[in-house]
Formats: C-alpha cells, structure tokens, sequence
C-alpha cells in the first residue's frame, strides 16, 4: 500500500480492550439506488470498516445503506452510531438534532477532497457522531474514529482517491473525541 508524500501521518495505537469487545456498531453509509448517484464516502466506510472487523473481530458491525437526506436523521434517532458526511449539514437537519439532545452533532475532518476538477479547491470529508458535551465519545464508536484517523485509516483514504489529513488536523479531531 502507498502513503501519500504529501501528507504527514500520525499512527495511533489502537489497543484491543475488553469493553468493547462482543459489542455493536452501526455505521451509515449512501447507497448509489437512494442517491442516484455513488457518495464519495461509501468506499472509504467500506475500507475502515474490513480494518476495523479485522482488528475487532468479536464486536458487530453494521453497514446501513441510506439516504443522503436522512444520513444525520438515522444519527439522531440511534440508528446509526456514525454518519459520514460528504457535505455540510442542511441548517433543519441541525436544529431537529439539536432539539432532541441539546446539543449539536461532533463533526470529524476525516479526508479532504477536491471540490471540483476544474478548479484547485478543496473540502474536508466528515463523520459525524452523537457526543455529548464535556463527556468521552463511547466505545466502539471511539475506536473507530480513532481508526479512521490513525496511520492504517489514512492510507485508505489516499488508495480512495482522496488527501489524508494533516497531522495538526488529526490531533485537532482526536481532542473532540477523548
């Protein structure tokens, strides 16, 4: 597997610990048929998903096949434990969230992808996960993310096409999460 030069990489361990071990995570993801057309997210869950059932073998994973539209909707009513989000969250999908918990969603730059082919400039790629303030995201949905942004969950988003993000971003990401 090849590592993109450009981008500077950050491994992060992720131990094997017992509580989340025999437990279940639901991550979202678009389907081509509800969309008309593939989100840009899809192959990258599909990669941290094999690396996550592979490092985790005892805990339960599973892929919702969605709508782009109900992507933040499936996070807010439990779901879904993850949300990737290829663009930015419609302003009734927030409110209807917040209203719920009190709290808005925690969005995580996982990947930055170009915003079109003719011009230079980019966006960043998001999951999305359903923490509370002030408290630790829960296992697994905390080592999963912690996956995604790890050394092995960055070399799939460069083998997708996509640039990984920079170590700064990473530590940035991680200190929403812990």
């Amino acid at each position: 597997m090849t590592i993109n030069p450009r981008a500077l990489m950050l491994a992060i361990a992720i131990p094997l610990s017992a509580s989340i071990l025999a437990e279940s995570l639901t991550v979202e993801t678009v389907s081509p048929s509800h969309s008309g057309k593939s989100d840009i997210l899809t192959s990258l869950v599909t990669d941290w998903s094999a690396h996550f059932s592979r490092l985790y073998p005892d805990t339960t994973l599973r892929v919702l096949d969605t709508d782009a539209a109900n992507a933040l909707l499936s996070l807010g009513e439990g779901a879904a434990d993850i949300s990737p989000m290829s663009q930015a969250i419609e302003d009734a999908e927030l409110k209807a969230f917040t209203r719920r918990f009190g709290y808005e969603p925690t969005p995580v730059k996982v990947a930055i992808a170009p915003q079109d082919k003719r011009d230079s400039s980019s966006r960043f790629l998001y999951v999305y996960v359903n923490k509370q303030p002030a408290k630790p995201l829960a296992e697994p949905e905390s080592q999963f993310v912690k996956l995604i942004l790890s050394r092995l969950g960055q070399e799939a988003v460069a083998s997708s096409g996509y640039e990984p993000i920079p170590e700064s971003v990473v530590h940035a990401e991680l200190e929403k999460i812990l």
